[in-house]
């Protein structure tokens, strides 16, 4: 059967091991990034009114981004959303550049959907990014010669990881 639709975006699941997970980023050419969920929500006046009181606050600077699943969300919006949010654990000033922390609020939308509000919201720290920078690097459009066997970059890097 062919997979017609991905019906939950993103993808969550629990890890044993917080060691483990900067090695799947580096083999993972179709993840992304990952983040730790501090709080999990069904809108996002949910999240602007959560207390994260289990958190430990964060000290030193920080950066807040929004990205969204199943949908384009404009900027300003995206700046509406971040501001809105209180009660955040975080001592430091932001720093958009190098900041310390990197915090991610991830917005699930539903294909095809009319655009409104979320179905799912999710917040928290920045745990890795995946090493996708190198599906860039040995792009076809970058090689010198392209032979009967010359595989799409990206195909070639998860069928060799499923090889492994």
């Amino acid at each position: 059967d062919v997979i017609e639709e991905i019906e939950h975006l993103p993808l969550t699941g629990d890890v044993n091991c917080d060691q483990d997970i900067p090695t799947i980023l580096n083999r993972c050419v179709m993840v992304q990034f990952v983040v730790e969920i501090w709080e999990e929500c069904d809108s996002r006046q949910a999240l602007c009114s959560a207390k994260f009181q289990e958190v430990d606050p964060l000290p030193g600077s920080f950066n807040i981004l929004l990205h969204s699943f199943g949908r384009k969300v404009p900027m300003q919006e995206k700046i509406d959303v971040i501001e809105e949010i209180e009660h955040l654990p975080l001592t430091g000033d932001v720093n958009c550049d190098n900041p310390d922390h990197v915090l991610y609020i991830c917005e699930n939308y539903k294909p095809k959907a009319k655009p409104g509000e979320p179905y799912q919201v999710y917040f928290g720290p920045l745990v890795g990014r995946s090493n996708r920078s190198v599906i860039d690097k040995y792009s076809v459009k970058k090689r010198l010669y392209i032979g009967r066997t010359t595989m799409d970059a990206q195909l070639s890097f998860i069928m060799a990881n499923l090889a492994m």
